[in-house]
């Protein structure tokens, strides 16, 4: 297998402002804006991060959009990052943060991109608020696990996903997330270290000897729990029930890229997406895995979504193989500020 990663010494693209906004229930939701200032953006993308994560999962994407004058706005799901708990959180709650969020940055519409356990809210925004969808873009998406007949799809998640999505063994989900949370802040080295052993071969690949992005992982993991277990659990139990949204009812234009080596979340997760939501465009990038998919073909992804604003096309519903080859984007650095 060739190794392909970001270069080791890779150049910072700029940095970026932790902002809080107060939502109208008086719960805080952090919040910050990557790459151009959005007034001079050619496209903004609004991002849903996976889980276990926070808005600093989006710095890959952010860079690889900065030289395409693509901007990405990022936030912490309740509970997670800087984030307020919602005890009440659920997938039509996180669409209201969201919408909230659009309406205080004075942004009619966005780019809705989920990845990993992302896609849920993201799909779930289209479907919901399509008068403020620009596009769907669906990174390496979790798709729906719940009842028998998701039963396949719950099947193929990796065993900690699994673990902490059976709302039967919530105590096993509180115990794992525990030892994560333990891992991530008291031997961060030790988590660098081992980064790719329990995500599959493509991604240990991209991250040997990659330390710009075992320090990335790290840090969104981090912030996750930054104010303890709460969110992600509660993250955990809503992706895990019934979302209560009809994804095939999303209108927009639909890109669907998925690693063909995802172990993490395999690309049968992609297929329920290309299957529910018409027109959809579903590309299997060969070869590339949970995070390697955005590492190293970031640049590409967010350019077919331009290319697609520009020109104002229709969407294909055809699979297509991508092969192109990738290009290592860099990191971007957060600091926090008050709003």
């Amino acid at each position: 297998m060739t190794v392909r990663s970001l270069p080791p010494a890779a150049q910072l693209c700029g940095a970026y402002e932790v902002r809080s906004l107060q939502l109208g229930d008086g719960r805080s939701l952090a919040y910050a804006a990557m790459g151009p200032p959005l007034a001079q953006a050619k496209l903004v993308c609004l991002y849903h991060h996976g889980v276990p994560a926070s808005l600093v999962e989006a710095e890959p994407l952010a860079a690889a959009g900065a030289g395409l004058g693509v901007a990405v706005v990022a936030f912490d799901r309740p509970g997670m990052g800087g984030s307020t708990v919602d005890p009440a959180m659920s997938v039509a709650s996180v669409v209201a943060d969201a919408a909230a969020l659009l309406d205080h940055l004075q942004l009619a519409a966005a780019v809705q991109v989920g990845e990993s356990g992302g896609a849920p809210y993201a799909a779930a925004f289209a479907a919901l608020r399509p008068e403020r969808t620009a596009q769907l873009l669906l990174l390496a998406g979790l798709a729906a696990t719940h009842g028998r007949q998701h039963r396949p799809l719950r099947r193929s998640l990796s065993s900690m996903d699994r673990w902490c999505m059976s709302l039967r063994a919530l105590g096993a989900s509180h115990v794992i997330n525990s030892l994560v949370k333990l891992a991530a802040n008291r031997t961060p080295n030790m988590v660098k270290r081992g980064a790719g052993g329990t995500l599959g071969p493509c991604d240990a690949a991209f991250l040997r000897g990659n330390d710009a992005a075992k320090d990335w992982l790290l840090r969104f993991t981090q912030r996750a729990y930054m104010n303890g277990m709460r969110g992600v659990l509660r993250d955990y139990r809503v992706l895990a029930g019934d979302w209560g949204v009809d994804v095939g009812a999303v209108q927009a234009r639909t890109a669907i890229w998925h690693g063909s080596g995802d172990r993490i979340v395999p690309p049968l997760h992609a297929e329920y997406y290309a299957d529910a939501i018409p027109g959809s465009q579903l590309r299997l990038v060969e070869g590339e895995g949970h995070v390697s998919l955005v590492g190293l073909h970031g640049g590409e992804i967010l350019g077919d979504v331009l290319r697609w604003a520009e020109a104002r096309g229709q969407p294909s519903a055809e699979v297509v193989e991508v092969a192109a080859e990738p290009v290592a984007q860099p990191v971007l650095r957060a600091i926090e500020v008050c709003a």
